[in-house]
C-alpha cells in the first residue's frame, strides 16, 4: 500500500489516498495508476518520494526496491511538468541585500572606510523559477541556459 495526496495549491498536505500495487512492478506502473485515479495526464504530474521536498521519481524503469519505495510510504503528487530522465531541475533564486543603504556604499564620515555588507547579514530572496538542465551538458551550456532564462525575466 502506497499513500499519496490529492494535488492542490494548499500548503496543508494530507496523504488520504492510497493504492495497492505489486512491489515487483516498475515505478512507471505506479505513476500510471495514480495519474489514472486522479484523472490527470502522466506528463502533467510530478511524483516525489516521501514528501514535497523529497527526491523526484524520474527513472520509470526502476523497481520499488531500486527506487527505495516501501509499503506504507507516502508519495507527494503535484501538477507540473516532470523532469525527464537525464535531466536535473535547478531552482533559480536572486539574492539581494536587504538594507537599501548598502546600495550606495559611501565612506564612513568619521573613519573614511567603506563598510560593505557581510555574508551573514540579511538578504531578500526572489524565486525566479525552475529550469530543467541536462546532466551531461558542459557548464558553459548550462550557464548559457541560465543567462537566457534571466533575460526572459529581466529584459
Amino acid at each position: 500500500m502506497i499513500k499519496y495526496n490529492l494535488p492542490s495549491e494548499s500548503s496543508n498536505v494530507v496523504y488520504a489516498e492510497q493504492i495497492i500495487v505489486d512491489r515487483r512492478v516498475l515505478i512507471e506502473s505506479l505513476k500510471n495508476q495514480i495519474a489514472q485515479k486522479l484523472n490527470l495526464p502522466i506528463d502533467g504530474v510530478i511524483f516525489r518520494r516521501g514528501g514535497s521536498h523529497g527526491a523526484e521519481l524520474v527513472e520509470d524503469d526502476l523497481t520499488f526496491k531500486q527506487a527505495n519505495i516501501y509499503n506504507g510510504m507516502s508519495i507527494f503528487v503535484q501538477k507540473g511538468e516532470p523532469t525527464r530522465q537525464g535531466f536535473k531541475r535547478v531552482s533559480l533564486t536572486l539574492a539581494e541585500y536587504y538594507n537599501p543603504d548598502w546600495t550606495n556604499l559611501t565612506p564612513d564620515s568619521t573613519t573614511g572606510i567603506i563598510r560593505e555588507p557581510h555574508d551573514h547579514e540579511f538578504f531578500t530572496f526572489t524565486d525566479l523559477g525552475k529550469l530543467a538542465v541536462r546532466t551531461l551538458d558542459p557548464v558553459n551550456k548550462v550557464k548559457q541556459s541560465i543567462g537566457e532564462r534571466l533575460l526572459e525575466i529581466y529584459p
